[in-house]
């Protein structure tokens, strides 16, 4: 076997027919290749999992745009979830806000 680059992929070669190849593990859930910490990392599998981690986000986007209520005319059921501020305005005519002291809901008349 040569030196340099030549020489370590010939034992590469080499050893990758001797053990049979790699033994790959993969996440439980979407399948994502997981190399070993003496691997040889594959780029093809850094693609390959970037690629099922943006199908799967993709998926999850496409739901939640799915599922936005309009401004005016939807009925919402079930548990809302608020992010940022904690109060929801009515068209102005009044608000409700979370109080997280009183571990209750405050209605407010505004206009």
């Amino acid at each position: 076997m040569g030196a340099g680059r030549d020489g370590y992929l010939e034992r590469f070669k080499s050893l990758w027919i001797k053990e049979g190849g790699l033994s790959v593990k993969y996440t439980s859930n979407y399948n994502l290749k997981k190399p070993e910490g003496t691997d040889i990392v594959n780029i093809d599998d850094l693609n390959d999992n970037a690629d099922i981690l943006d199908q799967k986000l993709k998926e999850i986007e496409n739901k939640a745009d799915e599922t936005k209520v309009s401004k005016s005319g939807d009925t919402m059921t079930g548990i809302l979830t608020m992010s940022g501020s904690n109060a929801i305005n009515f068209g102005g005519k009044f608000t409700i806000a979370y109080n997280s002291v009183t571990n209750s809901l405050d209605i407010t008349v505004v206009g």
